[in-house]
């Protein structure tokens, strides 16, 4: 968990509904730097208070968001999208897609074997 002091500087909107902060921190010491370079593009709670935060006030339970997206059903759109811009035809995307999960499967196999 990162506890600094800060300050919210813009709020902009997103396309999605959500909003996109500018936070700026007071100088910090190493130990919190390297900690918010390990949070970069990670999910979690954001908290914010004009006072102190207690450890109780920070949820515990993982965070869904409402019609999130599971990661297969991610690659399976990006997939779709490089099929589309490389001129691919929808019809012709299940047998494309199936070609290059099978590449990526060999590609993890092989560096598997480079570990034995």
């Amino acid at each position: 968990m990162l506890k600094v002091p800060s300050q919210i500087s813009k709020v902009e909107t997103t396309s999605d509904r959500g909003l996109k902060l500018t936070v700026h921190t007071q100088e910090l010491n190493s130990e919190n730097k390297s900690e918010v370079m390990q949070l970069h593009n990670k999910i979690g709670w954001f908290l914010f208070s004009e006072t102190d935060i207690e450890e109780t006030d920070i949820p515990d339970e993982p965070i869904e968001f409402e019609g999130q997206k599971t990661l297969s059903e991610r690659l399976r759109n990006v997939l779709f999208r490089l099929h589309e811009k490389q001129g691919g035809k929808p019809e012709d995307f299940e047998s494309y897609r199936v070609r290059i999960m099978e590449k990526l499967i060999s590609n993890y196999k092989a560096k598997i074997d480079d570990y034995e």
